[in-house]
């Protein structure tokens, strides 16, 4: 089974690889992934897809603290995150 880190790193493959999956996915991420991977994401749940150039890069920083309210979004990120794990898998064994 593979990670959501290697599903991530595929994703990004693919969108190196193909132009029309990449502009899909700089232009409306949730969709381009939900129809990748054939799953849902739940309202709410955020995906940023941000592009670096040779004039700019994108960190991603934690949060400083977790909140209650936190905590339940990052169990439920997770959990969303396996739904992913899951149906690229699943993808990935029938072809």
């Amino acid at each position: 089974m593979k990670t959501v880190e290697e599903i991530r790193e595929e994703i990004i493959r693919k969108a190196s690889e193909n132009e029309a999956f990449r502009a899909e996915l700089l232009a409306d991420p949730k969709a381009a992934i939900e129809r990748e991977l054939g799953v849902a994401i739940p309202e709410g749940f955020q995906i940023g897809v941000h592009e670096d150039n040779i004039m700019s890069i994108n960190l991603v920083l934690p949060p400083a603290e977790l909140s209650e309210a936190d905590l339940s979004a990052v169990v439920a990120g997770s959990q969303t995150w396996q739904q992913f794990a899951n149906a690229w898998n699943s993808l990935n064994q029938n072809s």
